[in-house]
């Protein structure tokens, strides 16, 4: 008969073992944290990139994206079969108007950004759904979450006592639908933080909730963001002019 001699783990490689482990699943946590980070960022840079442009369109052009009233001039039939559907007001306001669908200002500012050369994709200017975002057709999508990029101004429009006009990130797959939120609040106070006060209702970056989603609770200039709630409850609002 043949003697096995069975043998179990010591103390001591348990030990290393769990270590191991660990090590391994604080690895997995740290890098899903920096992906999370890297997301978040990339926001900003869009935000960043974005504005930049909108500034230097209305440097060369002398009027907003969208706004500009000669645009057909410059672009003509490359803009729209009708060249005066490529025309904006010039009234110094990006224009949102649901219900339109050739001179809706805030869909055209895209279309006039990427003829002009300054932002990457190329933009209808137009939807099939009036006024409505879509979002790679008539808008630029987001690298985060698959959002999309969007025009608002702040009605009525009193510069400089009012809130301004902004670039907005949300989802806009639908007009005026809960899905449109796509940031969690902890998120959102994250990236006004980095950016701005930290405060959603206070200075160039603002959180904003649709269809009764509750990204913030009150309406002064300290109002927080509700870091605490889950789920999805926020859009935010880059301020490019007051």
């Amino acid at each position: 008969m043949n003697n096995h001699s069975i043998k179990g783990f010591t103390l001591l490689e348990l030990s290393a073992v769990i270590l191991i482990i660990g090590i391994i699943i604080g690895s997995i946590s740290y890098g899903a944290s920096l992906i999370d980070q890297a997301r978040l960022r990339s926001i900003i840079t869009e935000a960043n990139e974005y504005m930049e442009a909108i500034n230097l369109f209305e440097q060369k052009y002398g009027n907003l994206p969208g706004d500009i009233p000669t645009a057909s001039d410059l672009w003509g039939t490359t803009c729209d079969a009708t060249p005066s559907n490529c025309n904006g007001d010039g009234d110094g306001i990006i224009s949102y108007s649901y219900g339109t669908t050739n001179q809706n200002e805030a869909l055209r500012a895209w279309q006039h950004l990427s003829l002009a050369g300054m932002i990457k994709g190329s933009y209808s200017g137009v939807s099939s759904v009036a006024g409505e975002t879509n979002i790679g057709i008539n808008a630029p999508m987001s690298q985060y979450n698959k959002g999309g990029w969007s025009f608002w101004a702040y009605t009525p429009y009193n510069p400089p006592s009012n809130e301004g006009q902004y670039l907005e990130i949300g989802l806009f797959r639908a007009s005026n639908a809960a899905d449109n939120n796509i940031l969690t609040t902890m998120d959102a106070y994250s990236i006004d933080s980095k950016i701005d006060d930290g405060y959603p209702r206070n200075g160039l970056v603002w959180g904003y909730s649709i269809s009764g989603a509750t990204c913030y609770s009150g309406s002064t200039v300290t109002t927080p963001y509700l870091v605490n709630s889950t789920g999805n409850l926020c859009i935010l609002k880059f301020t490019f002019r007051k």
